[in-house]
């Protein structure tokens, strides 16, 4: 399956979402250890480009310590259809979480 990368088709952004790099992102679940959900994620993400279901909220990430990058708290799924897609961002929701590592 080929997702467009045209992100609107996804995703209900709003406005507390902010796009950022992938290559600021840091999965706390990395993809390639959960396939069945990423499929699964790629999946209900093809329906909702489709108009079959609702589109996705943002992920949802917390700053790390060193000020570049963001944990992901919500979305590691998503984070790996990102990848696999080539895609260069993602809409996130920024949240303060003081319970993930540095």
């Amino acid at each position: 399956m080929q997702l467009n990368h045209d992100l609107w088709l996804y995703f209900a952004v709003d406005d507390l979402t902010v796009y950022l790099p992938l290559a600021s992102l840091v999965p706390t679940k990395p993809p390639e250890t959960q396939p069945d959900s990423v499929d699964n994620a790629e999946r209900l993400m093809n329906e909702a480009a489709l108009g079959q279901r609702p589109k996705r909220p943002p992920i949802t990430v917390a700053p790390a310590d060193d000020g570049d990058r963001f944990w992901i708290v919500d979305g590691n799924a998503t984070y790996g259809v990102a990848e696999r897609h080539g895609w260069e961002t993602l809409p996130c929701h920024v949240i303060q979480s003081p319970d993930l590592p540095g």
